[in-house]
């Protein structure tokens, strides 16, 4: 895969979402970096490529874990190998803009090493149709990071950490 495979750690408090981007390199990107011996491991077992990932980047077997749910090996790879709080978000028409309106209604920090999501958030925009104007819909580019943060702000929101009015 070539896009851009976003892993992002967030922590939820007193009304405020903080997050730091943990992975942004595609899966492609990810071989390069790795030697033969790491390359023929991951090839040896199914999604070898997420265990491996998951373990270099040294996430907690019991974090809670969202995952994009039309990645399903990948969030099933995950439960096997020991992320029991692993989960598939769930996404319904709608749930983009919801989504956003989650993540609008709280605060939302990231750390200066985010330089993806930041580069994510300075491009975001709306589409806007044959008229010019522009609609609630977003344009649906560049937005891996901000795709994760947003499964989280609404897992949250399902979980009734983060309260809507």
């Amino acid at each position: 895969a070539v896009d851009p495979f976003a892993i992002v750690e967030a922590k939820y408090y007193d009304g405020a979402l903080y997050v730091h981007e943990l992975n942004y390199d595609s899966e492609n990107k990810l071989r390069e970096s790795m030697s033969n011996e790491q390359l023929q491991r991951v090839r040896n077992e199914e999604e070898g490529l997420i265990k491996w990932l998951f373990k270099k980047l040294n996430i907690s077997y019991d974090a809670d874990i969202v995952c994009d749910n039309n990645r399903i090996s990948k969030f099933k790879a995950l439960r096997a190998s020991g992320y029991a709080y692993a989960k598939v978000t769930t996404k319904w028409a709608g749930s983009i803009v919801d989504g956003i309106d989650v993540l609008n209604g709280i605060k939302v920090y990231y750390t200066s090493e985010s330089k993806n999501i930041e580069e994510e958030q300075n491009e975001y925009s709306r589409k806007v149709d044959k008229y010019n104007k522009v609609l609630e819909q977003p344009e649906d580019d560049n937005n891996h990071a901000m795709d994760a943060i947003r499964y989280i702000g609404l897992d949250l929101q399902r979980g009734g950490i983060i309260k809507t009015i």
